[in-house]
């Protein structure tokens, strides 16, 4: 996939609508297939600071909070890209800029110097608090088919209807590239109708390597009870409905 300097503008055109009018679900499938997410993400966020860097009229934060913010942003950053948990990167503005876009542009600053949810650890925790909190949690073992990315895989899957959130724990999945297949979660709820032709995409992810590995579920539908979890290989950006011909695991509640 693309940086978002590199878009075409049929992507960019769809980016930008998707933070501004929104998508119907067709563009919605049509950008997922154009671009990762997290080049998505990080077009939403420079879209959010060329919007903010237009506003004049608001008042220019101490100095000394400045300094602090961009003291404890290279900190966070330095201490994460030791160990290679976090692709963040730190972001310089001219002090000119921080007097004209005062108090917002800061809040711009921290998104910049402290990535969203990049790192595994920020996954993790996430997971530990619906798996503590959620009263409907269903927490339920994976089970690798035949099919040779799945050989000695294993982990969890836990979700909550309530919460409309949950994870997707791997150890021992084979690791994919992006550019000739991505692995896609599909949600069978029997309350939906044709639910077993037409379960509900759980997003397409990625498998950096054979470790363990937490994916958050981007279930594009609400789900309301689930009967069975499902992982297929597919062309990268996923597919609408598969035809399963690459199910490398199950799990089923």
């Amino acid at each position: 996939m693309k940086h978002f300097a590199d878009w075409d503008e049929q992507t960019l055109d769809l980016c930008a609508d998707r933070f501004t009018t929104g998508l119907d679900r067709e563009d919605e499938v049509a950008l997922d297939r154009l671009a990762n997410r997290a080049d998505i993400e990080e077009f939403e966020r420079a879209l959010a600071s060329v919007h903010l860097g237009l506003l004049t009229e608001v008042e220019a934060p101490p100095a000394e909070f400045m300094a602090r913010l961009e003291e404890q942003g290279r900190h966070h950053v330095s201490a994460n890209a030791a160990d290679g948990r976090t692709r963040g990167r730190l972001v310089a503005f001219p002090s000119s800029a921080l007097a004209w876009t005062g108090w917002l542009v800061a809040a711009a600053l921290l998104c910049m110097l402290i990535p969203f949810g990049d790192s595994q650890d920020d996954v993790l925790t996430l997971r530990d608090t619906l798996v503590a909190d959620a009263s409907d949690l269903v927490r339920v073992s994976w089970t690798a088919t035949e099919d040779a990315a799945a050989a000695g895989a294993g982990g969890d899957v836990v979700w909550s209807s309530a919460r409309q959130e949950g994870y997707m724990r791997f150890r021992g999945l084979a690791p994919n590239d992006s550019s000739e297949s991505q692995y896609q979660l599909w949600i069978f709820d029997p309350t939906r109708a044709d639910w077993e032709a037409k379960p509900v995409d759980g997003g397409v992810f990625d498998v950096p390597d054979t470790g363990e590995v937490v994916v958050p579920i981007d279930a594009k539908l609400a789900v309301a009870e689930t009967a069975l979890f499902a992982i297929t290989i597919e062309v990268p950006g996923g597919v609408v409905v598969s035809e399963r011909e690459r199910l490398v695991l199950t799990a089923s509640p």
